[in-house]
């Protein structure tokens, strides 16, 4: 399972779901993905927090490819680190949805022969947002095991065909603003 070998390679963490679904073949994951590894921090080879991660990502792969990956990045730039990391486990097929923190238009962006789905981000729940972008509602998951449930996501990920602009990667980039976060808590 890919999942766990991405687990063996230090390239998972804060995982909520990990495991088999009731299809066969069907490998469920939810939690963040190593996007850009940490810095050596010592001379056993362990290392520093990843400098950047896939954050709150949901993915289901079968047991040589992923099908589908969603989730949160700070960085529109960072998809091309993710690519090169995982394009091993990447067919044509696979469908890739990302929010970004620092783009100003949803757009799908055609990168090193991928199609990824962009979307601007600023803050909520990668899950909620997917609920909603794909038309979901909580009926749809009723009785459903965890894992299964990114089966439901997935088959309504293949049919969300948003009427996005296509760029390229280069051009994407003209569409990235500053990050402006507001600070919260007590006054």
């Amino acid at each position: 399972m890919l999942f766990e070998t991405y687990a063996d390679n230090n390239e998972l963490c804060n995982v909520s779901i990990s495991g088999r679904t009731t299809q066969d073949d069907k490998f469920a994951f939810r939690g963040d993905m190593v996007i850009i590894d940490g810095d050596i921090a010592d001379a056993k080879g362990r290392r520093l927090p990843p400098k950047s991660t896939l954050k709150q990502a949901v993915a289901l792969s079968s047991a040589e490819s992923l099908s589908m990956v969603a989730g949160a990045i700070e960085d529109v730039a960072d998809i091309k680190p993710f690519l090169a990391k995982y394009e091993t486990d990447l067919s044509e097929d696979t469908e890739l949805l990302f929010y970004a923190a620092n783009i100003s238009k949803s757009l799908k962006m055609k990168v090193d022969g991928k199609t990824v789905t962009v979307i601007p981000h600023d803050e909520g729940a990668v899950w909620t947002l997917l609920m909603d972008d794909l038309c979901l509602e909580k009926s749809d998951f009723k009785g459903l095991s965890a894992e299964d449930k990114v089966i439901t996501m997935y088959d309504a990920l293949v049919d969300f065909t948003p009427r996005f602009d296509t760029v390229d990667f280069d051009e994407a980039l003209s569409y990235v603003t500053e990050v402006k976060r507001e600070t919260r808590g007590a006054v």
